[in-house]
């Protein structure tokens, strides 16, 4: 893949925070028209689930668990298969290989790739260092570092890991500072390294498209895979030629209907819109971790029964399932693989200045039935203090 090619598909490609079901688009935002342009290569990127992924051939999932390693649990009971502390966060899945980071020890802005044999958990390889300017911190990828924001995503291109990344700051301070001194702070950074997975060693790219750039009617998107990250959190996807984007239609103070608005990326034609869901005022929805399911429920006081999120199938629009929770406002980071639903249940705790999931826990339920079929403690999160 040349040049020009690889800045466009690590654009497209930055992962945004996992995040849980988001606002729907306000009516009558169109999705806009989005300029194909496949990569030369095959690329491989990760098959999302909450703090994880899963294997290729859907088998295991890799997942953070409880005390900063990783986890190998087979997606259809949950066994753990290996454990490690070789590494912290499960990157990609492919062939006999997993593909991995973890922090490096008193250096914030810095990380390394591991390599893994995947049925074992033995490492492989460990890459020379990835290193962000001085003032990045890669743990602000959880959200809990106060003035940091830090994303990351992978794809696999031949024998190279493609590690897209954008990071940003602000003035983290107590009382409120000069003007110059909280300008100073505002900074924003990205770039992409290419590590081979080979030999270890890492190389820096040329600096991607700004999200600016990014965000214009004639920007590239990456279809190899059926959604990138950034597009999920977004409210889009890409499913072989369609580009498809979530909106709300509002039947004045009545009913909401969900749909998805369709356009054929080859000819920049619209197609029809697919309706999926009617609900009450303050209808929520998103688009799963996988890339392949919308989700909608009713904002939570609106509902007349039971909270309940609704999962359809973006290629058929079909509704495939309806969960029921007791409070949904601990349910997060859905995904659908298989005949499998994943979700992650966060235990909240109140903190000083804003509440945080301290605990978090993975739970797996048949896709039919709801039933649940078993649970994994993931990573937790602590609070984040705001200074005073």
């Amino acid at each position: 893949m040349n040049n020009s090619n690889r800045l466009l598909m690590a654009a497209a490609l930055i992962a945004l925070p996992q995040m849980p079901l988001i606002a729907a688009p306000p009516a009558g935002n169109a999705a806009k028209g989005i300029a194909q342009k496949p990569p030369a290569i095959d690329v491989l990127t990760p098959l999302r689930l909450p703090d994880g992924i899963a294997g290729t051939d859907a088998g295991l999932a890799y997942l953070m668990n409880a005390t900063g390693g990783i986890d190998a649990c087979e997606l259809a009971t949950g066994k753990v298969r290996w454990t490690t502390k070789a590494a912290s966060k499960p990157l990609l899945a492919f062939k006999q290989r997993l593909v991995a980071q973890i922090g490096v020890e008193g250096q914030a802005n810095a990380l390394r790739i591991i390599g893994l044999d995947a049925a074992s958990g033995k490492v492989l390889l460990t890459s020379e260092l990835l290193t962000f300017p001085d003032w990045v911190n890669v743990a602000a990828e959880n959200g809990t570092v106060y003035g940091r924001t830090f994303s990351s995503s992978s794809a696999l291109e031949g024998d190279e890991l493609v590690f897209s990344w954008q990071a940003s700051s602000h003035y983290a301070g107590g009382a409120a500072p000069p003007p110059e001194i909280e300008e100073a702070e505002r900074r924003q950074a990205g770039g992409t390294f290419l590590v081979d997975l080979k030999t270890g060693k890492v190389k820096i790219t040329e600096m991607p498209m700004t999200a600016e750039e990014n965000a214009g009617d004639d920007a590239i998107v990456d279809t190899s895979r059926p959604v990138s990250g950034s597009l999920a959190a977004q409210g889009k996807a890409v499913i072989g030629d369609i580009m498809m984007s979530l909106a709300v239609k509002v039947d004045g103070d009545k009913d909401q209907t969900l749909v998805i608005e369709r356009q054929d990326l080859k000819t920049k034609k619209a197609l029809p819109d697919m309706e999926l869901f009617t609900g009450k005022p303050q209808l929520l929805a998103g688009i799963s971790l996988d890339g392949a399911h919308a989700l909608a429920m009713a904002e939570v006081g609106y509902a007349p029964e039971a909270p309940s999120v609704s999962v359809f199938s973006l290629a058929t629009g079909q509704q495939v399932a309806r969960f029921a929770f007791d409070n949904v406002s601990e349910i997060s980071e859905i995904s659908v693989i298989g005949p499998r639903a994943f979700w992650v249940r966060n235990k909240a705790e109140g903190g000083r200045g804003r509440m945080e999931a301290t605990e978090r826990t993975l739970i797996a339920v048949d896709l039919k039935t709801g039933k649940e079929l078993w649970t994994h403690p993931l990573t937790p999160r602590q609070p984040l203090f705001l200074p005073m």
